[in-house]
Order: structure tokens, then C-alpha cells, then sequence
């Protein structure tokens, strides 16, 4: 197995939206090789992707801090409902990837599923970007939630900021590498390019003429084992 150590770095930027904040933590990527075949299933708590052949996982984790102010808080009968807009995030982003090339894989196998690799890292260099443009979509809105109490209220309503956060950085990270990687496929079964960044190249290039090919997003049936202490989430 092999695998690079997590490095930390934080950037901080204004948002689009006067006095909207945005910390972010990023990660160095992980891609770890394993010389086996895929394991049973387990289950992360992350969104995986996964290659057409279910041998490579990939997860771009995000994990999101929000701090919001609140609009509105009032009883609705026996509930509270709270309205807020988020103002502030800090975010931890990574890239999480396992490799399973079996035990006695053959060099054309290995650098086929370092094409992945290679995809998903392209895609994490503009993590930032994706991270901004999840919060700007977030900082534009008002969001309402019920509970059971005013803090109960409140809390849904910043665990549905949470989520909706996730969903977008999602769509622009983990999303796109498997449409991405599904174009990779096609290029490698044509055979038509063979030099592995040309076919990497090519992949990107048919995704910007056809943004909507392959758009179907794919959740992995097999995510590999949860995270190792060499590679903390949170």
C-alpha cells in the first residue's frame, strides 16, 4: 500500500457577499495503492465516486462549520421556527483515494487507474473554487427550519445549511470526477490516444463540449475501509 502523508493549509478569502467570511482548510490528497482485490463493503460516512470497473474509490470530503446570523425566531403552534442567513464558514476539504489493482496487476492495469488518480488531483487543485462557490450560493440565502425548541429551531436550520453546502461542493468535485472518469473510459477503449496525460487531456476536453454527458451521478456500492488514523476527516 502505498500513501502520502495529509498537509494542511488555510486559505481566507471575502465572499462575494459584503461582510460574508470563508475559512478554508485543505488537505494534500491521499492515494493509497492497494495490491489486493476490492473489500467488503463499509460504510464511511462520505460520498464515494467510483471508476466504471468498481476497483477505484474516490471521496472528496468537505466538512463545513457554519456561523449564521439569525433573522427570525418565533413560535409557530407547539414548534419554533428559525430563519437565518450564514455568514461565516470555515471548511475542511481532502481527497481520499484507494486503488485496488488486485495482486498481480499488469503495467498497463496500474497506469489505466493512475488516469483516475491524476483526474480527481486536476479536480482538487480547484478545490478552492468549488469550496467559494458553495458558499456563495449558501451566503445568498435565507434559510427556515422548525424544531422543537428556539435552539432546536436554529439548529436544524444550520444542519440544512450544512447539507446544502455538501450537496454543491459535491456536484462540482466528486460529481464531475465521475463524469470524468466515465469519459476517461471511453477514450481508453477507443484506443485512439494512448499517452496517459493525451488520454487524461482528452477526457477534460469532451466534459467542456458536453458538460451534460455522463450526468447522472453514481453513488459506490463497495466504498473501501474507513478512515485509518493516517488520514483524520475532521
Amino acid at each position: 500500500m502505498l500513501c502520502w502523508a495529509p498537509v494542511l493549509t488555510t486559505l481566507f478569502a471575502q465572499a462575494a457577499h459584503a461582510q460574508s467570511f470563508i475559512a478554508i482548510q485543505k488537505v494534500s490528497p491521499v492515494v493509497r495503492k492497494h495490491f489486493t482485490a476490492v473489500p467488503p463493503p463499509t460504510a464511511t460516512g462520505d460520498r464515494w465516486g467510483m471508476d466504471d470497473g468498481h476497483t477505484t474509490f474516490w471521496s472528496y470530503t468537505v466538512k463545513p462549520v457554519l456561523g449564521a446570523d439569525v433573522l427570525s425566531l418565533e413560535p409557530v403552534g407547539s414548534v419554533w421556527n428559525a430563519c437565518i442567513q450564514v455568514k461565516r464558514a470555515t471548511v475542511r476539504v481532502g481527497l481520499v483515494m484507494d486503488i485496488y489493482l488486485g495482486e498481480h496487476p499488469t503495467p498497463g492495469d496500474i497506469e489505466r487507474h493512475e488516469g483516475y488518480a491524476l483526474i480527481c488531483q486536476r479536480l482538487y487543485k480547484d478545490s478552492e473554487a468549488a469550496t467559494q462557490t458553495a458558499a456563495n450560493q449558501l451566503f445568498a440565502q435565507k434559510i427556515s427550519a422548525r424544531g422543537p425548541t428556539a435552539e432546536g429551531a436554529v439548529q436544524n436550520a444550520l444542519t440544512k445549511a450544512v447539507l446544502g453546502f455538501e450537496s454543491s461542493y459535491f456536484m462540482n468535485s466528486g460529481n464531475k470526477a465521475q463524469r470524468l472518469s466515465r469519459a476517461y473510459d471511453l477514450v481508453c477503449a477507443q484506443a485512439t490516444v494512448t499517452e496517459l496525460t493525451a488520454a487524461v487531456n482528452e477526457s477534460f476536453r469532451i466534459i467542456e463540449l458536453n458538460p451534460g454527458i455522463f450526468n447522472k451521478p453514481r453513488s459506490a456500492q463497495r466504498p473501501p475501509r474507513p478512515f485509518s488514523r493516517e488520514y483524520p476527516p475532521r
